[in-house]
Formats: C-alpha cells, sequence, structure tokens
C-alpha cells in the first residue's frame, strides 16, 4: 500500500478545501510512460487530504497531482518515486508512507 497526506493551502497560508489531488502511477519504457493507475480524492475543510492506492511491485514513478476545478488556482505536480526500501518504507506495516507532500497553490492570473 502506498499513503500519501499533505494539507493544500493559497498563498497567505490558508487552506484550501474541495481541491482535487490525484495519485498517479506510470511505468516507463524505452518509447514512452505509460499510466497504471490512479487514485484522486478532494481536500476537507482544514485543507488536508489522504491518498490510499495500492502500491506497485516493483519501483515505479509517481505523480500527485493538485488542481482547483473552479480555475481560481494554477495547479502544481509532485514526482515521487515508490519503492519498497529507504526511509518512507515502513517494514512494519509494509506501506510506502509520505506524510507532509504538501501544496502552496497561487492564484490564477
Amino acid at each position: 500500500k502506498v499513503v500519501i497526506t499533505g494539507v493544500v493551502a493559497n498563498e497567505d497560508g490558508l487552506p484550501l478545501k474541495g481541491i482535487h489531488v490525484s495519485f498517479l502511477e506510470y511505468r516507463e519504457n524505452d518509447e514512452e510512460s505509460m499510466p497504471v493507475g490512479s487514485v484522486s480524492t478532494l481536500t476537507d475543510d482544514k485543507g488536508y487530504y489522504t491518498i490510499y492506492a495500492d502500491g506497485p511491485a516493483e519501483p515505479i514513478h509517481c505523480y500527485v497531482n493538485v488542481e482547483d476545478t473552479e480555475g481560481i488556482y494554477a495547479g502544481q505536480t509532485a514526482e515521487i518515486f515508490v519503492s519498497w526500501s529507504g526511509p518512507s518504507f515502513d517494514k512494519a506495516s509494509n506501506m510506502f508512507v509520505v506524510n507532509d507532500c504538501n501544496f502552496v497553490l497561487k492564484k490564477n492570473q
């Protein structure tokens, strides 16, 4: 399993409610990146989100994409490399855990 948590706020540090957050998994071959899965959620009234996803069997590049569906704020993307070793892998729970994957969104011009 993969667990990612974070907060989405505006430039003034105020939490943003209802922001679309998605977790996208991509497998890369010699020619192109191929999507293999995605999970999404919305931020709560405190701007907080938690995503739970099935983890890949092998290390894989993943992205957390944040998007304001109302178009007030510009979206952002963070790249995460999921592997079953290193500091983000919790052996006790057999989970890849990323806490504090936070975003600060700027208003569109």
